[in-house]
């Protein structure tokens, strides 16, 4: 009997693991979304999936209406994963599109509800619920969608349920099987003669256990890079050196080991386990190590001559392209962590001494050119000297949104200029709070990012704002837009993840502002959205990107006009 009770566990234990792998490698993720559609303007509906990476123009299916009747539309997605979201992509301008039915279910416990999923454009004018799963969708000119979140939840107990009948009893009886070698085998008498071997043996099976059954929670990849994935060659050769890629980069316990790498050189040693990615400067404080940035802290590197002239021939073409339709023109650099904070870095970091690339770029524009750019150096080194408040993360390259709200008021002091109503807000105008997030990219870098969290400052508008914002704008993922009543100006904003910090307080000030993450200059976007302005902010870690040159539209209308 004492024997048998030994193997129980046993059984159990390779039950699980038999229906962990069945269901990863045998069960098919498949999601359907369903939905009655009735329209007089809609003749196409395109339904996009997001599996966590964005939207893509490849991953849709495109069904077609007859207008002014009742259409019935079906989609299954078998993707090996569950969707994170759904969205219905309507080619319309003004009209009243009814949907019924709606629904998105799979066999991940999807707990869809369709108040609380959903979440539209600024194009969708108004939504009104009907029963039935259904919506009422007044929809205006631009781009009209509608996103649902699918709740796909892959709990435990799903590698269970999803067992058939021949399925249970297959693996049952090889769990039954193996425990029967080992009743075979005197399974007592091994364990107690052989207790540190089978526990060896136990501890260097956990990763390929793990791999199958992920009895440890899977970590995301934080790598910025594309992971190998199963090979599929069927060249031998081919086939062993992609399954070797695959098995360093997918190690299933690879994430836990380096999280406990990365936490004991930080609190034994107040180093960095990926020096090459992330520094460990004083008081913890966290450094980048991407894009030469080490070579510009110290000065090794520097603009020749005619990337300067390259620079200044770029922003005056876009000034000038601009002035032509009556826009005014900002350029906003918002400087490195370490140029704001050298005395964090570790100490082996010197600074060099000779002129930087920004200091170089801005002097040259300043003698050679008339571009309204503005420096944020010396509003944020002297807003720094308030202890309790730091304008950058600690455990992230960015600024937070108390730097990101002083580089506001700088760009708005700038943009009254041309239009006095843009006058900025003050810090009075707002209620502020501080919260945590586990998502600092420099701690995540180390997958610390649960131990050292991101400092927040949060505002919230103490005056009256009837906002909207659209995640995407005209589908693009790298695109926001905000709506605001009362305000009459527009907007267009280039910008890269600095801009993040600074639009939600832009935004307050404009009818309607969209915020491109891209640093080259979009002349057919804003021909389409005649803005009344147009801001370029660049963060001191990109500024080659001015180098980018413009469309040769822009440039040939700029020689041809003077203004």
């Amino acid at each position: 009997m004492k024997k048998i009770a030994l193997l129980v566990p046993v059984f159990i234990a390779t039950f699980v693991l038999f229906s962990s792998f069945h269901y990863y490698w045998f069960v098919p993720k498949i999601t359907t979304v369903s939905y009655t559609i009735e329209s007089d303007v809609v003749d196409t509906v395109e339904v996009f999936y997001n599996l966590g990476k964005g939207w893509s123009k490849e991953w849709k299916e495109k069904a077609f209406n007859q207008v002014g009747q009742s259409n019935f539309h079906e989609f299954e997605f078998n993707l090996n994963k569950f969707p994170d979201q759904i969205r219905l992509d309507f080619w319309t301008e003004k009209d009243t599109v009814l949907l019924s039915n709606v629904n998105i279910s799979n066999n991940a416990k999807n707990e869809f509800d369709l108040k609380k999923s959903y979440s539209r454009s600024i194009d969708m004018e108004s939504i009104q619920f009907l029963p039935d799963n259904g919506m009422r969708l007044i929809t205006k000119n631009g781009d009209p969608f509608i996103e649902f979140n699918t709740h796909a939840t892959n709990r435990f107990s799903q590698r269970f349920e999803n067992l058939s009948a021949i399925n249970l009893i297959v693996i049952s009886s090889l769990s039954l099987l193996i425990c029967f070698i080992l009743f075979r085998l005197n399974f007592t008498h091994f364990m107690k003669h052989h207790f540190f071997l089978l526990s060896f043996i136990l501890i260097i099976s956990l990763a390929p256990l793990n791999q199958i059954s992920r009895f440890i929670p899977k970590v995301e990849s934080l790598e910025n890079r594309k992971l190998a994935s199963l090979p599929n060659s069927d060249e031998i050769d081919v086939y062993i050196t992609q399954l070797e890629a695959y098995l360093k980069d997918q190690f299933a316990l690879k994430p836990v080991l380096t999280f406990f790498d990365s936490w004991l050189k930080i609190k034994l040693f107040e180093t960095s386990s990926q020096p090459n990615i992330t520094l460990v400067g004083e008081d913890g404080y966290m450094f980048p190590v991407v894009l030469e940035i080490l070579k510009d802290y110290k000065h090794q590197v520097q603009f020749i001559p005619e990337g300067l002239a390259s620079v200044k021939n770029n922003l005056e073409e876009r000034r000038d392209w601009l002035k032509k339709r009556g826009i005014p023109f900002i350029v906003v650099i918002p400087p490195n962590k370490q140029t704001i904070y050298p005395e964090k870095m570790p100490k082996e970091y010197i600074r060099g001494q000779h002129q930087g690339r920004l200091d170089q770029l801005l002097n040259y524009l300043v003698k050679n050119a008339e571009i309204d750019i503005i420096d944020l150096r010396p509003v944020l080194k002297a807003k720094k000297e308030i202890k309790e408040s730091p304008i950058f993360y600690r455990y992230d390259m960015h600024w937070n949104n108390l730097g990101g709200f002083y580089g506001y008021r700088s760009l708005m002091n700038k943009a009254a200029e041309y239009y006095p109503e843009l006058k900025p807000y003050n810090f009075a105008d707002f209620d502020t709070s501080t919260s945590y997030y586990p998502d600092g990219d420099l701690a995540s870098s180390l997958l610390l990012q649960d131990i050292y969290k991101k400092r927040e400052i949060e505002f919230e508008p103490l005056f009256p704002l009837k906002k909207e914002e659209a995640t995407y704008y005209r589908g693009l993922i790298n695109g926001t837009q905000f709506a605001v009543e009362g305000k009459k100006l527009k907007l267009v904003m280039f910008h890269d993840s600095y801009g993040v910090n600074i639009n939600p307080f832009i935004s307050n000030h404009f009818a309607k502002s969209v915020f491109i993450w891209d640093h080259n200059f979009d002349s057919e976007l804003i021909e389409i959205e005649k803005p009344d302005l147009v801001i370029h902010e660049i963060s001191e870690l990109f500024i080659l990107h001015l180098l980018n040159v413009n469309a040769l539209e822009v440039s040939q209308e700029v020689k041809s006009y003077k203004p």
